[in-house]
């Protein structure tokens, strides 16, 4: 199951990818305290099918062997309570590795290596609906290490209600495009709140979480108005630290949904989140995009965004440039496909300019941004047509004599020399 992505892992830790970040929920940092004497693990345990019943509050002594071995257990959790899973008097040597499984036994809800006491394991666990639940323990060295450890679940007391619906359908909380921020809580691990919005097709939008308390991290995702797919997803555009913004060309006229969840939880985390319609896109005239004529931009506050759209041909190399008066500023620049979304370059205002040939021609954007203060800028998008062939046959960053051998190679068969009659 799950250890055979440690057993092929050629990193030292998997606690310190992004991964094992996103899978790994913190419980309570202060030391365990044990309510009833211990219980025997009961040999086989090696699948969900022949798990070890746990009792509330009991603890568990139990013993990974031989190498390779894997325990299973199974408890049943009451409605919208919170369950501490935790291993903890470890042998020498023994490094444990915790998994929480649904009722079938294989959907992986949480995952932790050593968020307990020293080589220990530990998940805090909220739940909404009542059932049962699997524990696997294995060794992290799990290919050669043995160990014994015991092992506690315990219920450490009720989870708030839920502020706003987990699925994207008519009971999502409506958020007011143009109104102001609507707040909310992940009250437990994989809670995902969603909120409804109407847009119109053919203009941008402005998707945004703020606020952020303490330990929140939040990820949004842009969900389809039939809730069955998901348009886009982001973590850390947004203005604060760990916030997540989406700017996005509606595709249709129609009422979408946006779920807020956390990248990494370890306790209930607030956010507020907010929809701003940007508009349509201004254009850039044909004209000004062959002469690389600027066009003018004003962003009124900070975090505020102007969209701009051109003509762009297939093939044909582009410069594009951002230019400010004030040095204190920090735009940025992105440049979106032709669906309005999907992000092609991004660029500073201290870079050198965007050079960007198109893969087809279309109509693209501009997204301009400035998050600290707003203020005036000049944009200019210049076309230098398509550009000449690579002369660097061989791609040894030098053209040389070799080039010029592979070239004339090259010419010859496509015309070559007449043979004398």
């Amino acid at each position: 199951m799950l250890r055979n992505l440690l057993r092929f892992c050629s990193l030292p830790r998997l606690k310190a990818t992004a991964l094992l970040a996103a899978l790994c929920w913190i419980g309570f940092s202060r030391a365990p305290s044990w309510a009833q004497s211990d219980v025997e693990e009961q040999e086989p345990n090696n699948s969900p099918a022949e798990a070890n019943p746990v009792v509330m509050g009991s603890t568990i002594s139990a013993m990974t062997f031989p190498a390779g071995d894997t325990d299973f257990f199974v408890f049943e959790a009451l409605a919208n309570r919170y369950y501490r899973i935790e291993t903890f008097d470890l042998s020498p040597g023994s490094d444990t590795v915790m998994a929480l499984y649904a009722g079938d036994g294989q959907t992986l809800l949480a995952f932790d290596d050593q968020s307990g006491q020293g080589d220990a394991s530990k998940i805090l666990w909220g739940t909404r609906q009542a059932g049962l639940f699997f524990v696997e323990v294995f060794q992290f060295y799990d290919g050669t290490a043995t160990g014994s450890y015991r092992l506690i679940i315990a219920d450490e007391g009720g989870v708030p209600l839920d502020d706003h619906s987990d699925v994207p359908d008519a009971s999502a909380t409506l958020l007011l495009v143009g109104g102001s921020p609507v707040a909310g809580t992940n009250e437990i691990p994989a809670d995902v709140d969603y909120f409804s919005f109407a847009a119109q097709g053919g203009l941008f939008y402005d998707l945004e979480t703020l606020a952020l308390s303490s330990g929140s991290d939040t990820v949004i995702a842009l969900v389809s108005p039939d809730g069955q797919r998901q348009i886009a997803e982001d973590d850390q555009s947004g203005r604060q630290l760990n916030a997540s913004r989406i700017i996005w060309k509606a595709s249709e006229t129609n009422v979408f949904y946006l779920g807020v969840t956390q990248f990494a939880w370890s306790q209930p985390a607030a956010y507020s989140v907010v929809a701003r319609q940007e508009g349509a896109a201004e254009r850039i005239p044909a004209s000004f995009v062959a002469a690389g004529t600027p066009v003018s931009g004003a962003l009124a506050w900070a975090g505020d965004i102007d969209v701009w759209e051109f003509a762009a041909e297939e093939g044909h190399r582009y410069v594009i440039d951002l230019e400010t008066s004030n040095l204190l500023n920090r735009f940025t620049l992105s440049l979106l496909a032709m669906d309005g979304l999907s992000k092609l370059a991004d660029n500073k205002f201290f870079e050198a300019a965007l050079i960007w040939q198109a893969p087809a021609a279309g109509i693209y954007y501009l997204v301009v941004r400035e998050d600290y203060e707003g203020g005036d800028y000049s944009l200019s998008v210049l076309d230098q047509g398509q550009p000449p062939p690579n002369a660097d046959l061989n791609d040894d960053y030098r053209v040389d004599h070799v080039d010029l051998y592979l070239f004339q190679s090259q010419w010859q068969e496509v015309y070559p020399t007449p043979t004398p009659e």
